[in-house]
């Protein structure tokens, strides 16, 4: 039997050392007797693995997370022979391998929340996962107060060329006085994440109109309005009396 397993494309061309291991695994299978059910063989990074076979099983390690392969199968009589000796009609299937579940979490240590300018509107920002599971597609982000009886706050933002979760991230506006904690799930083509919460809780306090800097203000308009009172007083006697 002659097994050909396709791989999706590899950004990495394959290096000399693993050409060389490739071929030497090839001859050593070739070499195996039927009674063996099972062989293996770990995949180099190349566009296709090829292996010839005697047995009815054939396992490949190694493969990347969540990803679509193309295997094909073709029968021949002797794998040394030239390859008309192989049968024309080839068996094939496509195939994906299974996800791993927490690929696609972010890491919370990377989750930043910034208070704008002093206000009630935040900014969040976050890594991406380093190894998803495919493609990320979108993120959803909830702030959450930690108050009894209150609604949390969320959205979902889809991943786009113009959009980085690092600069752009997440900005809600106009949250209620309290403490929030980060909620962020990924949304990639394996499905919506685990949640992942950020390390710490933030808070938003907005101050009432006499903080320090209000109360120095009116106590300086106070004084400068007694000032022009007192000078424009005293001018005034000063005239009426002078005209007696």
């Amino acid at each position: 039997q002659l097994a050909r397993q396709r791989r999706a494309i590899s950004s990495t061309p394959p290096s000399k050392d693993a050409a060389s291991g490739n071929s030497s695994k090839k001859s050593q299978k070739s070499g195996k007797k039927a009674g063996n059910v099972s062989n293996l063989i770990t995949p180099v990074k190349n566009d296709a693995v090829t292996a010839n076979v005697t047995a009815t099983s054939y396992v490949i390690k190694g493969l990347k997370h969540y990803t679509r392969y193309f295997i094909q199968i073709t029968v021949c009589q002797d794998p040394t022979a030239p390859e008309t000796h192989c049968s024309t009609r080839r068996a094939w299937q496509y195939v994906r391998t299974k996800p791993i579940v927490d690929a696609d979490r972010v890491d919370n240590t990377t989750i930043n929340v910034e208070i704008l300018n002093g206000t009630s509107d935040i900014r969040i920002t976050w890594m991406n996962p380093v190894d998803p599971n495919g493609l990320v597609v979108a993120y959803k982000v909830k702030v959450i107060n930690t108050a009894k009886q209150s609604t949390p706050v969320d959205q979902c933002i889809p991943v786009s060329p113009d959009w980085s979760p690092e600069v752009n991230g997440a900005v809600f506006e106009g949250l209620n006085d309290g403490d929030y904690r980060v909620e962020l799930r990924t949304v990639s083509l394996a499905g919506i994440s685990q949640p992942t919460y950020a390390e710490e809780l933030f808070q938003i306090y907005t101050p009432g109109f006499w903080t320090v800097k209000n109360i120095l203000l009116s106590l300086f308009i106070f004084l400068l309005f007694a000032v022009i009172v007192g000078v424009v007083g005293y001018f005034f006697v000063k005239k009426y009396y002078s005209q007696k």
